[in-house]
């Protein structure tokens, strides 16, 4: 929590409490590189964005996962719009990936509710090590 510490001002709060305030400047360029990761890599923002905002920022899971569901789909618009400008967009699969994935995200947000925030926590590191391992095994397959 090393960039947490950081006192280069405007500082903002995600909490009444004073002692959890941070430097403006420390999530804008965490978020920078992920945008930029991203952007190089097609990988969700999401799974780059929950890691720092839990383990260098220091906020609670709950807090980490709405607010980066906020972050992601305030991104994906803006992402969204760019490829439709270059045409990459398939619109036979636009609606019924969007129908399933809000399907899935309410049920998730529902789900994530009752869940233990430990188990929560632990639950989005296996997911991230699953996906690291498929990404691993897509470059060995192709380098083979």
């Amino acid at each position: 929590r090393v960039l947490a510490s950081v006192n280069l001002r405007p500082l903002i709060a995600y909490s009444s409490n004073p002692a959890r305030r941070f430097s403006f400047w420390v999530p804008s360029g965490l978020g920078f590189a992920v945008g930029v990761l991203t952007g190089l890599l097609g990988s969700g923002g999401g799974i780059l964005i929950l890691p720092v905002l839990i383990y260098v920022l220091g906020v609670p899971t709950a807090v980490a996962v709405g607010t980066s569901s906020m972050q992601t789909a305030m991104a994906a618009v803006y992402s969204g719009a760019r490829h439709l400008m270059l045409g990459n967009v398939l619109w036979a699969l636009v609606l019924p990936v969007l129908a399933g994935s809000l399907a899935g995200a309410r049920a998730g947000a529902l789900f994530s509710a009752r869940l233990p925030k430990d188990r929560l926590r632990a639950s989005f590191g296996w997911i991230v090590l699953a996906t690291a391992l498929i990404v691993v095994a897509d470059i060995y397959r192709k380098l083979s």
